[in-house]
């Protein structure tokens, strides 16, 4: 199936697995080191337009994420990569179950038949939302 519609966004399709990741927590007590395994899929979604004014395509995704050792589930994402093709821009909107939202907004640049990326929010931009409880205790300042 061609996805070319979808820009950079077309490499993304599919499902993507993997079992070489390693998460770094810190813990009160130290820090807590896990290897995990996910899973990604990535759907598109087709056109999208706000306001009349800026045309928008993009891929709906959804993350999840075992511990190897316990199979213990550790993350779940779920979201959008949306491209602007006009304004040569990427979005990414994205919601972890805790009580987290963010919007990154970013660049794209070809390279090499592929695409770097880049995205930035921050909390004082208006583009993190989180939770009163997510906010006193874990607070995500940017990305």
């Amino acid at each position: 199936m061609h996805h070319e519609y979808l820009g950079p966004l077309a490499l993304l399709v599919g499902t993507w697995t993997g079992d070489k990741g390693i998460d770094t927590s810190p813990e009160p007590d130290g820090t807590e080191i896990n290897y995990f395994r996910e899973t990604v899929t990535y759907t598109p979604i087709g056109d999208v337009d706000n306001a009349e004014e800026q045309e928008l395509v993009g891929v709906h995704y959804h993350q999840v994420v075992h511990r190897i050792r316990d199979s213990k589930h550790l993350h779940d994402q779920c979201g959008y990569w949306m491209w602007d093709k006009a304004n040569q821009k990427v979005i990414h909107n994205l919601s972890i179950p805790r009580g987290v939202s963010v919007v990154l907004e970013g660049d794209v640049e070809e390279v090499d038949g592929g695409y770097i990326l880049r995205l930035r929010g921050r909390d004082n931009e208006g583009k993190i939302a989180q939770s009163e409880f997510m906010k006193a205790k874990a607070r995500t300042t940017s990305m």
